[in-house]
């Protein structure tokens, strides 16, 4: 587990690196479009210093509602769930956001005696009677599932970057069958016009991630990553 922490650290260093070197492209850019050289220097540390720190700040904030999760110790992290969603394909849209009355900002996602929680509510996997004998339509189970605290898609991605923190529980079903574990507080939309959601799953020794499209059936291996009432 620490082997897997460490490596979870270095790829967030890694994108907190790459962050600062796009920040600092940018600013020279912006200097460079405005046909600003070297004595800009003096300006910073003299009259312009109060406005370039306020830019600065500026940029530091935006970078802060693109990132989705930062780490706070080996079973926690925070999720933002203001950051723009990771779409499932290519030509993907955001179809419908965080449901009314879903937290906003960041969240405490942690694991507790092989228990995930995200802000001290316990996280369970829902599944509608339906789904438990044959199955729900897409379309049906999403109206079933409103107001139920479904789980939203950057905590699904923050979940498969941090996978030592995934539940053992979540990879199968008491009758050993793959689970693939719905987070439905987003949708997308295709080019075609069809809805889906995004998923995670384990396969082959590994987690993953895909999507399903609400025109198909959701059966008792689909359930919704949900906030327990």
């Amino acid at each position: 587990m620490k082997d897997q922490q460490k490596e979870a650290n270095w790829q967030l260093l890694g994108r907190l690196v790459a962050k600062i070197v796009a920040l600092f492209t940018l600013v020279r850019n912006t200097f460079a479009e405005a046909g600003v050289g070297i004595d800009i220097v003096g300006w910073v540390l003299g009259d312009g210093k109060e406005v370039f720190v306020k830019s600065m700040k500026a940029l530091g904030e935006q970078y802060m509602q693109t990132q989705r999760w930062r780490t706070v110790d080996e079973n926690t992290i925070e999720v933002n769930l203001d950051a723009s969603p990771r779409l499932p394909f290519d030509g993907a849209a955001l179809e419908w956001p965080k449901s009314s009355g879903q937290k906003k900002g960041w969240v405490k996602l942690q694991l507790r005696d092989g228990k995930l929680f995200l802000d001290g509510k316990e996280i369970i996997l829902l599944l509608e009677e339906g789904q438990k004998t044959s199955y729900v339509v897409g379309h049906e189970l999403r109206k079933a599932l409103e107001g139920k605290n479904a789980l939203h898609p950057n905590v699904l991605d923050a979940l498969f970057e941090n996978a030592h923190l995934i539940p053992k529980s979540w990879k199968v079903d008491e009758q050993g069958r793959t689970r693939f574990i719905y987070f439905w507080a987003a949708g997308f939309r295709g080019s075609h016009g069809h809805l889906c959601v995004r998923y995670l799953y384990f396969d082959d020794g590994s987690w993953g991630r895909s999507f399903g499209w609400l025109g198909n059936d959701w059966l008792v291996q689909n359930p919704a990553a949900v906030l327990a009432s």
